[in-house]
């Protein structure tokens, strides 16, 4: 039986964050002003085993000594860039993936997307917002402890850390069962990245890998409810599994993760008619009348013609197809 509230818990939470990881995780803090540190101290005690360091030698010593989930780390330690050190730490074999973001005071569009482009996952700006550094963190840390876990069961998307398509399609069939069951309505909403193929064009597959990683985390935070899944269904599209969902809350549910995605503002200079990424989305949903493979194909198919039609009318409402 698969653990789904291990996989996703609610951030109602979020005030004990503790409570809600199965296991406390190790996380590396790397910076050269020990203010910062001691700021972040306060503000970290309780995500997890606290690991901190002043300079890359030591930065190096407890991430040989401990398996680092995350790793907050300074833009420039003393002489080394912050990215130099996300390489050091993915080379020892059991970090190499290890999420690490980097805090920086440079708000500049072309220093980010270098970061991005060198492996961070993600950027935290100074001066520091304590409920946005706290929400990230958690979010980072939630996906990679559901990606531990489903790498353990080989059931997972090995670049995003979601769930796989088949995955998919056994949790799809579980819960199609027990909707059949109780009478209720099951609802997948169906993601797409625009114009992703110009954005690999323009940025390269690394920077677009970790474009991935980065926008699957968004949508992550977007899933309230233990029974919810997060899979990545195709090269650039991702599906959430809502079960006993409406149509109209599976309509709330992508409006929350289109607005978690256009926050990112990720930059996507090869984008028409945007110049950051941005998201087309299709929603179907059905009660089952019957149990069998065939209904639980239509459920899907109609999610991709609902997304076909979005893409070509707009690409930023989503667009549902009724059940």
């Amino acid at each position: 039986m698969v653990n789904h509230e291990f996989q996703f818990q609610a951030l109602d939470s979020m005030n004990n964050p503790a409570n809600t990881l199965e296991s406390q995780p190790y996380i590396l803090v790397v910076h050269s002003d020990p203010e910062i540190l001691e700021q972040l101290n306060a503000l970290l005690e309780d995500y997890g085993n606290l690991l901190f360091a002043m300079d890359i030698e030591t930065a190096l010593y407890q991430a040989n000594e401990h398996r680092v989930d995350l790793a907050l780390l300074g833009d420039v330690i003393i002489d080394t860039p912050g990215t130099e050190l996300i390489r050091y730490l993915r080379a020892i074999p059991r970090n190499n993936d290890t999420v690490a973001l980097i805090l920086t005071d440079n708000h500049s569009q072309e220093h980010a997307e270098q970061l991005l482009s060198k492996g961070a996952a993600d950027l935290i700006t100074q001066p520091l917002s304590s409920a946005v550094l706290r929400a990230r963190l958690y979010n980072y840390l939630k996906l990679k402890r559901q990606a531990d876990w489903l790498r353990s069961q080989t059931l997972i998307d090995a670049l995003t850390g979601t769930a796989n398509v088949q995955t998919l399609h056994r949790e799809l069939g579980r819960e199609w069962r027990r909707a059949h069951r109780n009478g209720s309505s099951i609802t997948v909403v169906l993601v797409e990245m625009d114009y992703f193929n110009q954005y690999i064009g323009h940025y390269g597959q690394e920077s677009a890998d970790q474009c991935l990683i980065t926008v699957a985390t968004a949508l992550a935070s977007t899933i309230k409810r233990p029974a919810d899944w997060l899979a990545r269904y195709g090269e650039h599209t991702f599906m959430l599994l809502l079960p006993e969902t409406t149509l109209h809350n599976a309509r709330l549910v992508a409006e929350r993760a289109n607005r978690a995605v256009e926050k990112l503002t990720i930059p996507h200079a090869a984008a028409t008619p945007s110049s950051i990424l941005t998201l087309s989305i299709g929603i179907a949903g059905m009660q089952p009348s019957t149990v069998g493979q065939f209904m639980q194909d239509k459920l899907i198919k109609a999610a991709e013609e609902a997304l076909h039609f979005a893409k070509l009318f707009s690409h930023h409402p989503p667009h549902h197809e009724p059940s």
